[in-house]
């Protein structure tokens, strides 16, 4: 296990610089660039061929690669063109809140996926096996901006008990200490703003941790067939073991392997796929700064967030690999 884990180390910088060549690749083919797109109407051709001699984008491409790597290997990531604040701290701005709401969108994914899947293991050729399996193909089937814009729907605007947009009420006082407005409001003893908080979370949480928890619950219900066929199963058994001690006590543990790779890969995909969540819900987070950065050719934060996100996936799938050893003893001697 050790050495899985160091070799994940060893290939990260590897992984970043990969995913941040390809991302500035791609920007640099996309026609039109980001003095052309960042001017003001009225701009001169002089004007934006001065802002391009400024930005460097009038060089050879081989050229501004090579700068781009140059500041990425002493930790620069530049500056935006649009607002010429450094990338870093556009990000430490705007990663908060989609880590706030990844990390939600994981717990229920989790908690409903697990929850699922055993239900419907347990419950093999039963109507609740059956209704269980319909509804984890029905939420992974559905598009999250679909999902998104249902929940809305329903919450916000028939109901009225949930806000449709935003992270938080204006008319709240709020201590930012973290930027993680959860963490924040509970440090300071702030209740009104973590409530709140929570209500302009649940929404944009459910509409991603929905999606995903039928990847979890069709896996989880997998693992745990598999694992009742082992032969300490058949041994628990056989020595008389309630049906449901021997699921909750020796099989669900094992069962959690695949799972747990599972949600590692999730919580990278739930970073990437909060920018369409977060375009419906007005969530100010990664996904809604990347969008506008791309929009914009904003090259700098454009590369800044995806390296982000691709640092992100290769750190919490070593983790996972960690925590497989506390899951599954078999595997600390791997």
């Amino acid at each position: 296990m050790p050495t899985e884990v160091v070799a994940r180390l060893i290939r990260l910088p590897v992984v970043l610089w990969a995913a941040a060549t390809l991302t500035f690749l791609v920007l640099h083919i996309i026609p039109g660039d980001a003095a052309s797109v960042i001017a003001a109407q009225g701009t001169t051709p002089q004007q934006i061929a001065l802002l391009r001699h400024q930005w460097g984008l009038d060089q050879p491409l081989h050229s501004q690669y090579l700068q781009f790597l140059g500041r990425l290997i002493h930790g620069d990531l530049g500056a935006s063109f649009a607002s010429g604040s450094p990338t870093i701290g556009l990000l430490a701005q705007r990663v908060p809140a989609t880590v706030e709401l990844a990390v939600c969108a994981l717990i229920i994914s989790a908690i409903l996926g697990i929850l699922g899947g055993v239900v419907s293991a347990a419950n093999r050729g039963r109507p609740l096996d059956y209704l269980s399996r319909l509804l984890s193909v029905t939420a992974f089937s559905i598009p999250w901006f679909w999902l998104a814009l249902m929940l809305i729907a329903i919450f916000s605007v028939k109901l009225g008990w949930l806000p449709a947009s935003g992270r938080q009420d204006l008319r709240i006082q709020e201590t930012s200490v973290t930027n993680f407005l959860i963490l924040d409001s509970i440090v300071t003893h702030n209740w009104p703003a973590f409530w709140d908080g929570l209500r302009h979370l649940v929404l944009p949480a459910a509409a991603l941790g929905l999606a995903s928890a039928g990847f979890v619950a069709r896996i989880t219900r997998a693992s745990m067939l598999d694992t009742l066929r082992e032969e300490f199963i058949k041994t628990a058994r056989g020595k008389g073991l309630r049906e449901r001690l021997i699921i909750l006590r020796h099989a669900l543990r094992p069962a959690l392997i695949p799972v747990i790779t599972l949600l590692g890969v999730q919580f990278g995909s739930l970073l990437g796929g909060a920018v369409i969540v977060e375009t419906v819900f007005s969530w100010p987070g990664v996904g809604t700064l990347l969008l506008s950065s791309i929009y914009q050719r904003d090259y700098a934060v454009v590369q800044a967030a995806v390296i982000f996100v691709a640092g992100v996936y290769v750190v919490v799938n070593t983790l996972t690999d960690v925590l497989y050893a506390y899951v599954d003893p078999r595997l600390r001697h791997a």
